[in-house]
């Protein structure tokens, strides 16, 4: 992720109007595949949590039919 960071400022910094429109494509790609790898582990963590709180609820559950 530092290599893309990188590679987003290089595009802007240094250089004329006319060459910072020309690098909006590749800033746009950039961007976007980083959205997509944070949604992606951002749903694992998600998936991960969900599993977890369903555990938790069920041991509630059960511990609390259990006492007394």
């Amino acid at each position: 992720m530092a290599v893309e960071t990188k590679k987003w400022r290089t595009c802007v910094s240094g250089r004329h109007f006319g060459d910072q429109i020309k690098s909006w494509p590749d800033r746009i790609k950039v961007f976007y595949n980083d959205v997509r790898s944070e949604c992606a582990r951002s749903l694992r963590v998600v998936e991960g949590s969900t599993a977890t709180t369903t555990v938790v609820v069920i041991t509630v559950f059960i511990f609390a039919a259990t006492s007394p």
